[in-house]
């Protein structure tokens, strides 16, 4: 006996990824996501590798590989965002700087 497997259509709820040779298992699914979570996590893709994290976890919420690479995106995320901020605060005080000279110089100070 063959059994039907119900299309993404018929079944929202269903999380299967689909290839051009039907539907991956369970495995596979997990396994292809946790593929392109570390393909975007070495391109420096932090929140696609990280959204590709989440839904391995959806389908694998003790994979230990996966938490690992979850807690790496987390540092590496953390560690961009104070630069950031440190590069908005140096701008902003060189824009200060610069309206100062500017408003002197129209003044003739």
């Amino acid at each position: 006996m063959s059994e039907i497997q119900a299309s993404p259509d018929d079944n929202p709820k269903q999380e299967s990824l689909y290839n051009h040779h039907g539907i991956l298992s369970i495995q596979n699914q997990r396994e292809e996501l946790y593929l392109l979570a570390v393909g975007y996590y070495k391109s420096g893709d932090y929140l696609r590798s990280r959204d590709f994290v989440d839904k391995c976890l959806k389908i694998a919420p003790d994979w230990r590989q996966v938490l690992s690479l979850k807690a790496a995106i987390d540092d590496r995320i953390k560690g961009v965002v104070p630069d950031l901020q440190t590069v908005a605060v140096v701008v902003g005080v060189a824009a200060g700087y610069i309206a100062a000279a500017m408003s002197c110089k129209r003044l003739g100070i």
